[in-house]
């Protein structure tokens, strides 16, 4: 069996915390577990987390920088494999936020830029 080939994602080293969640159908987001960035592009952001993420699902992102408040960020999962030490690298392709209300609910008190 030929495995898939990886997403070669052409980007920076970015390296920040990041803070995860998942939205559901109706765009609310999950419980949020945390991450790091790895690498940044106009189009994609590659991050490793414990937690694996499963293709085509939404994910909503809080990039903290120092310093700053968080950014937040909204991607699609398109590719999800294990890295090492229990890591999963995660590859998302960026979209558009969505409502502001979503944004809020995940960020009470609307600490967002």
């Amino acid at each position: 069996m030929v495995s898939p080939l990886k997403h070669k994602v052409a980007g920076f080293p970015f390296k920040a915390d990041v803070d995860m969640a998942e939205l559901d159908d109706r765009s609310r987001p999950g419980p949020a577990w945390a991450a790091r960035a790895q690498t940044l592009s106009r189009s994609h952001i590659v991050v490793l987390s414990r937690r694996m993420s499963y293709p085509r699902r939404i994910l909503l992102l809080a990039i903290h920088m120092i310093d700053a408040r968080p950014t937040p960020l909204v991607g699609r999962v398109i590719e999800c494999e294990y890295h090492a030490d229990g890591l999963y690298r995660v590859v998302l392709e960026l979209l558009p936020l969505p409502e502001p209300e979503t944004v809020a609910m995940w960020f009470p008190g609307g600490q967002l830029k």
